[in-house]
């Protein structure tokens, strides 16, 4: 009987091990990214917030979302720049395509829109920024984002 209460002691407190980690695992998928990237909530203007994967490393821009197979409707990524300049973007190991907010000081200083996912050209801004996001193709459309939309 000792040994049945045991095993069972034993069981009850595997389980409660394991919703903890799950549980911890959810709340943290919250504020990061399977990929590691931290997730910032951005708003553009009161037209959409989007949900933003933030990179900040040379390795991490050029993966950007090279590789996926999709990205959630209001989701994108948000890549900081080293330096305010005319940025140059491409749609390498793309799967879909995508719309490019170009910012600078908070504000969204160019847009390239509905670029597909198998455009072998460059992806220029006509003015400097020094973030840029990017988020599903159509996005921009369908929200009415323009260039000088203030972003939060």
């Amino acid at each position: 009987m000792q040994e049945k209460l045991k095993k069972f002691r034993l069981v009850k407190l595997s389980l409660g091990l394991a919703l903890l980690f799950l549980a911890a695992l959810c709340f943290l998928n919250h504020f990061y990214s399977w990929q590691g990237n931290k997730i910032e909530t951005i708003s553009i203007g009161e037209k959409i917030e989007i949900k933003a994967e933030k990179v900040v490393s040379d390795q991490k821009r050029y993966q950007g979302l090279s590789g996926r197979d999709s990205l959630c409707k209001n989701c994108g990524m948000l890549f900081i720049m080293p330096e305010t300049a005319q940025q140059v973007f491409s749609m390498r190991g793309m799967r879909f395509g995508l719309d490019f907010i170009w910012i600078k000081d908070g504000q969204i200083v160019a847009l390239n829109k509905n670029v597909p996912w198998n455009y072998s050209g460059k992806i220029i801004a006509d003015y400097p920024s020094e973030q840029v996001l990017e988020v599903l193709s159509g996005t921009c459309d369908k929200y009415g984002i323009e260039v000088g939309d203030k972003l939060f």
